[in-house]
């Protein structure tokens, strides 16, 4: 594994996926979050599409986040203050993968990667320059761990929920210690 810890003040250490990681063991109890990081991951890293941070603890996995990019159209925005001034599409900072292996979950670490994960989203935002940060819950319970964390735009179209956050509170969230 590379030595490119980003975490101070955590038992987590943060590193880029590579080839180095073994995932045969990992187990989130989501079987497509599994599969996507034994078979997808690294692949779609190569490519561009999503860039992913692996923690870990005591050179065991803790559970993974994946970052990329997302769209809507203005008019899926739920408020006119929203699509105000907006363009006909809007890209956003995505969360595309997060996950905690069964053995750590309940002890706090999916918090803290849904932290560490809209920090990243908010620096590539701001950089970027698109508004919002987006995920999309892979399940109903999901939706209010999400929520709990800031995600307070909702996006229902009856087939994929998108929850967003303001970039603006993405920054605070980010900057909070």
């Amino acid at each position: 594994m590379k030595n490119d810890t980003v975490i101070e003040e955590s038992d987590l250490s943060i590193f880029p996926l590579s080839a180095d990681f073994d995932f045969g063991l990992f187990d989130c109890g989501d079987t497509i979050r599994n599969s996507w990081i034994r078979q997808h991951a690294l692949k779609n890293q190569k490519s561009g599409f999503t860039y992913t941070r692996v923690a870990t603890k005591e050179n065991n996995i803790v559970g993974f986040y994946g970052l990329g990019i997302g769209y809507l159209l203005r008019s899926q925005l739920p408020r006119a203050k929203l699509r105000q001034g907006a363009p006909d599409s809007i890209g956003f900072a995505l969360i595309a993968q997060l996950a905690v292996d069964k053995s750590f979950q309940g002890q706090g670490y999916g918090v803290e990667l849904l932290k560490m994960a809209i920090k990243g989203c908010a620096q590539a935002a701001f950089e970027l320059g698109v508004p919002f940060v987006g995920v999309h819950p892979s399940s109903l319970s999901l939706i209010s761990f999400y929520e709990k964390a800031g995600f307070n735009i909702r996006i229902d179209d009856g087939q994929i929920t998108l929850l967003l956050m303001t970039i603006a509170d993405a920054t605070e969230i980010a900057t909070e210690t």
